[in-house]
């Protein structure tokens, strides 16, 4: 009479078990078995090795046992919360007579064990490869697999044996886990979870869109204005010329030779100011704005007039501060202060300390 182990698996309600074993004494390779397609998603569990790597390792940790069955498991969600694969190693007596082999009803439990599928299992399994059904390549059927685990079993006067299987699933190890762990949320945050996610998505997207034409507007703005300042620059001839055409295309009070300025102007500033008063003396022909006559600028300077560049010459510039606070500047190669020389004939002298007449009159440009 001898006795022959074979392994017992449950899960849920479900239970399998394998053929009786085979001795092997310390080598050679059982039976491959083969993966089954499941709709459900499965985890399907070899015991002992397939040859190769298991049972290269089965034999080096003293397996003489072999298995060569596979059995599969439709695991469901509550499958995952629950106690796992229970394993169980139990031994079945026969006797052989002569050519006869009697199997006797006499079963014994040698060891069990429980395995947790979401500690255990499910991360071991990052081994990625296409599985065969029915004999064939299936191009849409992928197994993650695990090494080779060795199984502790713990018999009624302690550890008993140990069982070398391979463990394996046909959907994504990862997308199980965090279904297992939704699951177990409670229902009010299961539900209102994915309403947040409806209300925050179109949020998110109108936030977004409004991004979007926030920073549409700002190019466009900037756009526009750099043409614009484009466009002033072509149009803004700091020239002398262009400035006494300008100035003459104006109505007289339009323009200001006056610089109401917190230091002395440069010397495009001055040949500008000289040249509007130029501009103003020549204007005489051209028919005036009612009120004109009074005024036109109190000391048209010469059409003849060469100027030097101020800049060259710092100690030329003199000022005036009116009672409002404003200063004007002026630099003598123009010839006198307006607020200095004598007005010709027919010229009124202005009040220069009357801000707010001189302002009003001569409408003073701060550009200048």
């Amino acid at each position: 009479m001898r006795q022959r182990p074979r392994v017992e698996v449950s899960l849920g309600g479900a239970r399998k078990e394998t053929e009786l074993g085979e001795f092997s004494g310390g080598g050679g390779a059982s039976s491959e078995g083969r993966w089954r397609r499941s709709t459900d998603g499965c985890a399907a569990l070899q015991v002992g090795g397939e040859g190769g790597a298991g049972a290269a390792h089965s034999a080096a940790i003293g397996c003489p046992w072999r298995f060569g069955d596979t059995l599969t498991f439709a695991a469901h969600l509550p499958d995952l919360s629950g106690p796992g694969l229970r394993v169980r190693l139990r031994s079945q007596s026969d006797v052989r007579l002569g050519p006869l082999q009697l199997e006797l009803a006499r079963t014994g439990d040698l060891g069990a064990c429980l395995v947790d599928l979401r500690q255990r299992v499910l991360p071991a399994c990052v081994l990625e490869r296409r599985c065969e059904a029915g004999g064939s390549t299936d191009e849409g059927c992928r197994v993650w697999e695990s090494p080779v685990l060795v199984l502790p079993l713990a018999g009624e006067d302690g550890l008993a044996a140990h069982v070398a299987a391979v463990f394996g699933v046909t959907a994504d190890p990862d997308a199980l886990l965090r279904l297992a762990s939704d699951a177990e949320r409670p229902l009010a945050e299961r539900v209102a979870t994915p309403l947040r996610e409806l209300v925050r998505d179109p949020v998110l997207r109108l936030a977004s869109l409004a991004n979007e034409r926030s920073l549409q507007k700002c190019r466009s703005f900037s756009a526009s204005s750099q043409s614009t300042e484009r466009g002033s620059e072509d149009e803004d001839d700091h020239s002398p010329s262009a400035f006494a055409a300008d100035a003459l295309a104006r109505p007289v009070s339009d323009a200001s030779f006056c610089a109401p300025l917190p230091g002395p102007p440069g010397s495009v500033r001055a040949a500008e100011a000289a040249a509007v008063r130029t501009a103003l003396g020549a204007a005489g022909d051209r028919p005036a704005a009612p009120g004109a006559e009074e005024l036109r600028a109190p000391c048209p300077a010469p059409a003849s007039v060469r100027l030097q560049t101020p800049d060259l010459e710092p100690d030329g510039w003199v000022s005036l501060q009116s009672a409002g606070g404003r200063t004007f500047w002026h630099h003598t190669s123009l010839g006198p202060a307006p607020w200095d020389a004598e007005p010709p004939g027919g010229c009124a002298k202005p009040h220069w300390n009357d801000l707010g007449e001189l302002h009003e009159r001569f409408r003073l440009r701060p550009s200048f």
